[in-house]
């Protein structure tokens, strides 16, 4: 696991930790001050695991009968102090500790091992830094003008197999890709499928994947967002570069993200560490079954006839989207809109 991203992960966690004790001691010294009585139930609450350990330490005694004594206690103190604290208008649980992620306590650690609240952090961190270096845009599928495309000009849906099975218009079309990408972004879950969006350029692969993005990030997933070419040459650039950093490392962030938006792949040159690195990260992903979305302006047959077989065979097992119809960035230059 990167260590900068690590430290920084446990940088929030300790701030996290310490402002819920803050809170909770606020809460605490409110209430006592507010109400007296709740100061003797509060600390005997607080010493009922203090007192089982001196009770069974204790010789000439019933450990049992005493500790299940201390036990009833302690339920009664729990009762009268949340009774009190509802008679004075506060919720039942207004002096439990809160803390950010209650699986580990804030601490990052839950029997010897990292919580998830750590893993998701490091995803997100190591995100975030490489979407620094992105072209990232906030695109929102409201925003996305299926008036644009035409309901006059029909194109012809194949299955699989390459056969016709029926003919649409491009507006009808991308209507039924806007829904999906709706639908997918609604339900996007860490296994959710990942998706190949195929066609020309400027008929809103990137606007989509974006919205998808959006409402991702907006449910707490981590997203990266780059251009195959960009990525590939920080790829490279850190591979083989003299000075290159092993904490820095932007691999581990783009295989472990829970969302990964390969841009305009098929513009690099081809290049075998290219390539390698392509199949890498999308076999590793579906491996794992982590989602990925790549938007390419090739054909699906000019996929075919750019990249081996091993990679083209686990593209084309994503969701395909094919998209149909003219340029609307141009459409919307000339609208005097601006243009995603």
């Amino acid at each position: 696991m990167n260590n900068t991203a690590l430290n920084e992960a446990f940088d929030i966690i300790s701030k996290r930790h310490a402002e819920a004790i803050a809170t909770y001691e606020e809460r605490i010294n409110k209430v006592e001050k507010e109400i007296p009585e709740i100061v003797h139930l509060n600390s005997e609450i607080a010493n009922t695991s203090k007192n089982i350990i001196i009770a069974s330490l204790t010789k000439g005694i019933d450990i049992k009968s005493r500790i299940d004594e201390i036990k009833r206690a302690n339920l009664y103190a729990q009762r009268k102090a949340s009774e009190l604290l509802i008679s004075h208008n506060y919720s039942s649980d207004y002096l439990d500790i809160k803390y950010y992620c209650p699986k580990c306590s804030d601490t990052g650690y839950i029997d010897d091992d990292y919580c998830e609240c750590v893993n998701n952090l490091v995803k997100q961190i190591n995100a975030e830094n490489i979407n620094k270096n992105s072209s990232f845009k906030q695109c929102t599928f409201e925003d996305f003008n299926l008036n644009l495309f035409s309901r006059s000009n029909m194109h012809c849906i194949k299955d699989k197999n390459g056969e016709t099975f029926r003919n649409i218009s491009e507006y009808e079309h991308m209507k039924t890709i806007l829904q999906q990408c709706i639908e997918y972004s609604e339900i996007f879950k860490s296994s959710s499928p990942s998706i190949l969006m195929s066609g020309p350029t400027g008929l809103g692969k990137t606007h989509l994947s974006l919205s998808i993005a959006r409402r991702v990030m907006e449910k707490g997933y981590s997203v990266i967002y780059n251009s195959a070419l960009d990525l590939f040459n920080c790829l490279e650039r850190e591979k083989f570069s003299k000075n290159y950093d092993s904490q820095a490392d932007t691999l581990e962030g783009i295989l472990n993200v829970d969302l990964l938006i390969l841009d305009d792949l098929g513009v690099e040159v081809d290049n075998k560490f290219y390539k390698s690195i392509l199949y890498n990260i999308i076999n590793t992903r579906y491996i794992h079954s982590i989602p990925t979305i790549i938007n390419t302006n090739l054909s699906l047959n000019d996929l075919n006839l750019k990249y081996e077989d091993r990679i083209v065979s686990r593209m084309f097992s994503y969701q395909v989207m094919e998209f149909y119809g003219e340029d609307i960035r141009m459409k919307r230059e000339s609208n005097g809109k601006p243009t995603f």
